[in-house]
């Protein structure tokens, strides 16, 4: 089986960034999901969900690379999930200097071969998702994470 890498902290991250999102829909909710379930969240109005979010926390700056990557199959397994769900899925990143969202899509981006080589996981090199910043939207309300103690 394959190590859990997120964190306490990832996860008191993610629902700051699940609280800022909800705080732009008067009235909504989250509901928060298991650690390894496809998504983070579920959001809600009037108690019915309406969209499922999923969180990343970066310890870079949000232009620190060209583009955000994501493995390739865990954004089709977003796209599946969503479908399957009949509702929207949108992917947020909470950065050292802001927090970014977009929704997530099928087929409009480019895929190769990357990922991370410092932890020594050989599953962590695959085929990434590149995001162009471009399709990100701020997410008014947060500042980047610094304040919420050290990223790994």
């Amino acid at each position: 089986m394959r190590p859990k890498y997120e964190t306490k902290l990832d996860r008191v991250h993610q629902r700051v960034v699940a609280d800022a999102v909800v705080a732009t829909h008067p009235g909504s909710t989250w509901h928060e999901f298991p650690t390894f379930h496809v998504v983070d969240f579920e959001l809600l109005r009037a108690g019915a969900p309406v969209a499922l979010l999923e969180v990343k926390r970066r310890s870079c700056a949000s232009d620190a690379y060209p583009d955000y990557a994501i493995s390739e199959e865990k954004w089709h397994k977003m796209v599946a999930e969503g479908k399957a769900q009949g509702l929207p899925v949108f992917f947020a990143a909470h950065f050292s200097d802001r927090a970014l969202w977009t929704p997530v899509v099928e087929g409009r981006f480019r895929a190769y071969r990357g990922g991370r080589r410092d932890r020594g996981d050989k599953r962590d090199v695959e085929t990434m998702v590149h995001v162009p910043w471009k399709e990100f939207k701020l997410l008014r309300g947060l500042r980047g994470h610094g304040n919420l103690g050290p990223a790994k």
